[in-house]
């Protein structure tokens, strides 16, 4: 079996029809060769859609965190209050815990030292609608992240986000006869359009056949020799709507499904469901680089879509913008957390 990579992180993100549990301990077992420093690893699904708390569905850690360590990071998960929610969890997708804004003014950094902690990198893959999977590696030492590892995370973090938003999507929603697998489309690893269930799908064919060949060479030996062109080359959706996933019949051939999976944006209802997306994913801290990543769209579409955005809620700079953002998608959540 060859060294651990990135892409095998990605993989295990995207074993989508496991149970929770399970599917955690996989990421979890597939970061441990990259992430782990010597004091473990821990992750967690969780919702922050309201602010008034965290709460954490499911969680697991390796074996060389203690139990004590992760009882001790699940009480300080649970005594987060809204102004550090908004600033973290709903803000930032990669940092150590010794580089996030307003741990100053916590006894974070000192409670780790008190266990042996030295600090915390975390890796939060937050969908838009406030529910998130979050990566954790205990460090011996304060480290301040390079450039090349933040964009690394960062895209980790996308995988991270998309996958669970699609395992909640697959296990909620009820497909079409015609729809195989839970799949609106099947490629193969080459690129050909073997079922569709849409015009939509088909029209999409050129899209769908160049990521799922994008894919394939990121899986090659790319994953060894250039593991964050890999990366790169493995968008977290293609043209906005789909996650491209592995799926082998029962003679051991593989496929390549297409499974709806564009974010859902409660809100804003003056804008169209892709100006929502980037609207959201711009009150999250994305850069325009990120979101054109998260949605396997151009950055030039990025640019013009906040545009719009921006025109149609009357905001005049960017940071307006994610201001008005930020309030209409707390507001829809409060309501539908009502009903």
């Amino acid at each position: 079996m060859g060294r651990a990579t990135w892409i095998d992180v990605i993989e295990a993100a995207y074993d989508v029809d496991a149970k929770e549990r399970p599917w955690l301990q996989g990421i979890v077992r597939a970061s441990e060769p990259l992430l782990d420093a010597g004091l473990g690893i821990v992750a967690y699904t969780y919702d922050v859609s309201r602010t008034d708390r965290v709460v954490v569905p499911t969680a697991v850690r390796s074996s060389k965190l203690s139990a004590a360590t992760a009882k001790f990071l699940a009480a300080g998960v649970q005594a987060t209050g809204p102004e550090y929610i908004r600033a973290t969890y709903r803000a930032i997708q990669v940092e150590t815990a010794s580089n996030t804004p307003g741990v100053s003014e916590t006894p974070t950094l000192q409670a780790f030292e008190a266990i042996g902690i030295g600090d915390m990198l975390g890796i939060n893959g937050l969908d838009p609608s406030g529910v998130g999977v979050w990566l954790g590696a205990a460090l011996p030492r304060p480290y301040t992240l390079r450039r090349a590892e933040r964009a690394r995370y960062q895209r980790l973090a996308t995988h991270l986000a998309a996958a669970y938003r699609l395992r909640r999507r697959l296990e909620a929603a009820s497909r079409p006869k015609n729809a195989p697998w839970n799949a609106d489309a099947i490629v193969t690893p080459r690129g050909n359009l073997e079922h569709a269930t849409s015009d939509e799908v088909r029209r999409a064919r050129g899209q769908l056949r160049a990521a799922a060949v994008a894919i394939d060479r990121a899986r090659g030996k790319m994953r060894r020799i250039a593991p964050d062109s890999a990366i790169a080359e493995w968008l977290g959706l293609t043209d906005g709507r789909w996650s491209l996933v592995d799926k082998f019949d029962s003679d051991g051939k593989r496929f390549v499904l297409a499974r709806r999976n564009e974010p859902s944006v409660g809100g804003l209802d003056l804008l169209t469901e892709r100006e929502r997306a980037v609207a959201a994913y711009a009150a999250m801290g994305h850069t325009n680089k990120l979101i054109a990543y998260d949605l396997g769209i151009a950055h030039s579409t990025v640019r013009v879509l906040l545009a719009r955005a921006a025109s149609k809620l009357g905001a005049r700079s960017r940071a307006e913008l994610v201001q008005k953002v930020r309030a209409a998608t707390d507001a829809a959540i409060s309501s539908s957390s009502r009903d």
